[in-house]
């Protein structure tokens, strides 16, 4: 069973009934409770711009060793074109810049964006962990997704390690978000499909 016949069935969704004008709004309903999550690292370098990804490579691959400064970005949006969460992943132990531990109070940011500090900048099991009950309430705060609290919603993300913790699994099912894992390196490709940043 795909995805999104177990959400048409948790929700009560029949998407072969009703008029032509009650599919076409069902529809239009699914692509905000149809999400994407993916990461993006920034890294710093001398100044000199490099491409360093080609689409007629299987996988990307880049000697970070060279590199001074970096951070990932996590980024949450619905199919329907409304952002969610945004988590940035800096390198530390702890943020003293108050703005930064209050980042939605601060910044014009959706509701569960937040800055989580990590020993390299990126994903960890123990920042996931932290990140993942933020993450599920800015997502139940979404546009359309608020008026609809009982409604589940189908989240698609890359199958990194740390994403599949069976704690973090939790938190979201407790959210009522389904979960969908992309094999790794098809991100890039398989979003385009489901969602609209």
């Amino acid at each position: 069973m795909t995805a999104w016949a177990e959400q048409d069935k948790l929700n009560g969704w029949d998407p072969h009934s009703g008029s032509t004008e009650e599919r076409a709004a069902l529809k239009k309903l699914k692509n905000f409770f149809t999400l994407n999550l993916d990461e993006s690292c920034v890294m710093a370098s001398e100044g000199i711009v490099r491409v360093i990804g080609n689409k007629e490579k299987k996988k990307q691959e880049k000697n970070i060793q060279d590199n001074r400064d970096s951070i990932t970005t996590v980024r949450v949006g619905s199919a329907g074109n409304i952002d969610g969460p945004r988590v940035y992943l800096a390198k530390g132990k702890e943020c003293d810049l108050e703005s930064f531990n209050n980042f939605c109070d601060h910044y014009d940011s959706p509701p569960g964006s937040c800055v989580e500090m990590t020993p390299n900048a990126y994903m960890t099991n123990e920042a996931w962990a932290n990140i993942c009950p933020k993450m599920c309430k800015g997502i139940r705060e979404m546009e359309i997704i608020r008026d609809h609290p009982d409604k589940w919603v189908v989240l698609s993300l890359d199958g990194f390690g740390s994403h599949l913790c069976p704690q973090s699994l939790l938190v979201f099912n407790e959210n009522k978000i389904l979960v969908i894992k992309e094999e790794g390196d098809t991100l890039h490709k398989c979003h385009r499909r489901t969602t609209s940043w």
